[in-house]
């Protein structure tokens, strides 16, 4: 999977950069679905709502500076 659009950490001070060594970059990898789904899980979401995949409303918080930073370790 490769992003085509805005970059999360570009727009948002979601708290997920501590996923990353390095990056993000363009593809898909596990830090970014472990750092997608701590954000999830900050919005209170659970389930299939906090599955690590940013669906519509995940980008709409991240793009849009909606919703509660992820926590520190």
């Amino acid at each position: 999977m490769e992003f085509t659009g805005i970059e999360p950490s570009e727009n948002c001070g979601c708290g997920g950069g501590r996923f990353y060594s390095e990056g993000p970059d363009r593809s898909w990898g596990e830090s970014d679905h472990r750092a997608a789904e701590a954000f999830q899980r900050a919005q209170g979401w659970t389930g299939n709502e906090a599955d690590g995949y940013p669906g519509k409303d995940t980008w709409d918080y991240l793009v849009n500076g909606k919703g509660n930073d992820t926590p520190p370790a």
